[in-house]
């Protein structure tokens, strides 16, 4: 089984400003045009299995919106091929509550990223989220 363990979607209803956003940001040309049915082709033409879909909130107020997004996603992953984890910014107050409803839900994981969300990894804020993931047995 081949899975790409890195991958990047976003609603369709922005994907495109976030997929021009991002390739200006990181001058890298994008492979696909940053939607799931778009990652799904991508998928099956060079035969792969799986995707880990990894979104990043890098507001607050997008957090329980993505998750609520992967969770309805990841109910087709047979069909399109994409698992999601959840998004969870550190500085998101009630990411406890947030972590028990994406396990809750069968999200096997969280993204979190350090530079987009301007919070150190190594910082309070940080490490209580990393260690709530953990506590409920999901990867980080």
């Amino acid at each position: 089984m081949i899975i790409d363990v890195h991958t990047h979607t976003f609603k369709d209803s922005i994907a495109k400003k976030a997929i021009d956003k991002l390739s200006v940001e990181s001058n890298i040309k994008p492979a696909f045009d940053g939607t799931m049915s778009g990652l799904t082709n991508l998928l099956i033409k060079n035969n792969i299995d799986l995707a880990i879909n990894v979104p990043v909130a890098t507001k607050l107020s997008q957090v329980h919106s993505i998750n609520e997004y992967v969770i309805e996603e990841n109910k087709k992953v047979k069909e399109n091929k994409i698992l999601s984890f959840g998004a969870i910014h550190p500085l998101y107050e009630d990411y406890k509550n947030e972590i028990k409803y994406l396990k809750d839900n069968n999200v096997k994981g969280i993204k979190l990223h350090p530079v987009y969300q301007n919070e150190p990894v190594d910082s309070i804020n940080t490490i209580n989220v990393i260690n709530e993931a953990f506590k409920n047995d999901m990867i980080v």
